[in-house]
């Protein structure tokens, strides 16, 4: 019995199959590994830059940095600086000059990519220390002793269009939903630095959670028991929704 070779009709119908096919699957495994990546070499980042933020803790009666002191341009970013020694480090390797992902450069001459967590009320500079990270300018700052679990204290935390050193996810008028400065566009998920130095790669709402009405993860405040104000948890369903994996 012989068999039949195939036309080259069939065999460049053949091949026509194999390519489409190869056109569709193929970003589906290269996406995840791209965005692992960016994800890994974003992490280091925000590694290096927590060791810049503890050695500057270190020289400076364990106290963190405040979001700026005196003058905008002297924000967290330049007083740590002289530990982190390397701009690039300040920039999220995912980031690209589109309508989705700028690198704005802050008047403290760093890039904006990444912000510090802190909560409170521009309102009450003097006395504002916030529930995050990091306290307001011209107010006492945050001692490491103040924390009672560093290891589920959001430091440091991705954003877009941000104009401001810091991320304050309480604040209606320039941190709401419609500001768009949340970013998760690592694969629907951020790169979060925690107080204690160690890195996680969180979707936005793993950050909050409730259970039985009641909190059992804030990892925006001191106190990860307390709730999250009502413009924080909508930030976060805003970015889960529009951040999908």
């Amino acid at each position: 019995m012989s068999l039949r070779m195939p036309t080259p009709l069939q065999m460049v119908a053949a091949l026509a199959i194999l390519f489409l096919t190869a056109v569709v699957l193929f970003p589906v495994f290269v996406h995840p590994r791209e965005c692992a990546r960016c994800g890994v070499s974003c992490a280091s980042n925000m590694k290096q830059l927590g060791l810049a933020l503890e050695q500057y803790a270190q020289d400076n009666d364990y106290m963190m940095p405040n979001i700026y002191v005196r003058s905008p341009s002297n924000t967290w970013r330049s007083l740590i600086f002289p530990y982190a020694k390397a701009q690039g480090i300040y920039q999220c390797p995912d980031r690209h000059q589109d309508d989705h992902d700028e690198n704005p450069i802050g008047v403290d001459g760093f890039s904006q990519n990444y912000a510090a967590n802190y909560t409170g009320n521009y309102s009450r500079k003097q006395s504002d220390r916030g529930w995050g990270a990091f306290a307001g300018p011209g107010s006492q700052p945050i001692a490491l002793a103040d924390v009672p679990d560093s290891a589920n204290l959001i430091t440091l935390m991705e954003a877009a269009y941000n104009p401001f050193p810091d991320y304050n996810i309480d604040n209606a008028r320039n941190f709401s939903p419609a500001s768009r400065r949340f970013w998760a566009g690592h694969h629907g998920r951020s790169s979060y630095l925690f107080l204690d130095g160690h890195v996680k790669w969180l979707r936005p709402l793993a950050t909050y959670q409730k259970a039985n009405g009641r909190v059992v993860k804030n990892l925006w405040y001191r106190d990860g028991m307390q709730p999250l104000s009502a413009n924080g948890v909508a930030v976060l369903q805003d970015a889960q929704a529009r951040f999908r994996p």
